[in-house]
């Protein structure tokens, strides 16, 4: 017996078991999604931090020994010149702040606003956070200071997040071909 185009089909036993199966699945994978993305995040700044503390701590020994064999002119130029490299290299929004006494140099760059960027990662590593909010972008920040030196470097999360991002979206477009898949066989 046929049955008229304004009845429904009903669903067999078969697809209403999938779905009942499929479905809670798919919310606690899509949970777990997003629990490994915070997690993978948050081990990405740990690590960017510990780079720039590391990166930090190699600038303020070049620096000293700049300060006593050449200058203030020479530090800049050697700033400049580490800044340049790692924005051409993989790290477009690298900025490197250090203050000597009362000085305080700036990598140059194109950023008239280099003060207010200081003072925000200047904060946020007084009181621990080594984040801060600059230009509606979050900044993380490795500090070394020593020898009346202190050293500031900084870097955006945009890169870190994008690559995270790209990494949890492929996880999901992965697992939805294997849910069409499994969805073709019903």
């Amino acid at each position: 017996m046929k049955t008229s185009p304004q009845q429904p089909r009903a669903k067999s036993i078969r697809t209403q078991i999938l779905l009942c199966v499929n479905l809670p699945l798919s919310v606690v994978l899509a949970g777990l999604l997003a629990f490994q993305y915070d997690r993978e995040m948050n081990e990405a700044v740990t690590l960017k931090q510990a780079g720039l503390d590391d990166q930090a701590i190699a600038v303020r020994a070049a620096v000293s020994h700049l300060l006593h064999e050449h200058g203030t002119r020479d530090v800049q130029s050697y700033i400049d010149s580490v800044c340049r490299e790692m924005r051409h290299s993989w790290s477009p929004q690298h900025h490197i702040s250090i203050r000597l006494g009362n000085d305080v140099l700036h990598a140059a760059e194109d950023n008239p606003d280099r003060e207010s960027l200081y003072s925000a990662i200047a904060e946020s590593v007084g009181n621990g956070q080594r984040q801060a909010e600059y230009r509606g972008r979050i900044v993380v920040a490795g500090a070394s200071f020593s020898d009346g030196i202190e050293v500031f470097v900084s870097e955006s999360l945009t890169n870190i997040r994008r690559a995270i991002r790209r990494e949890v979206l492929t996880q999901i477009a992965v697992l939805g071909m294997l849910a069409l898949l499994s969805l073709i066989h019903i």
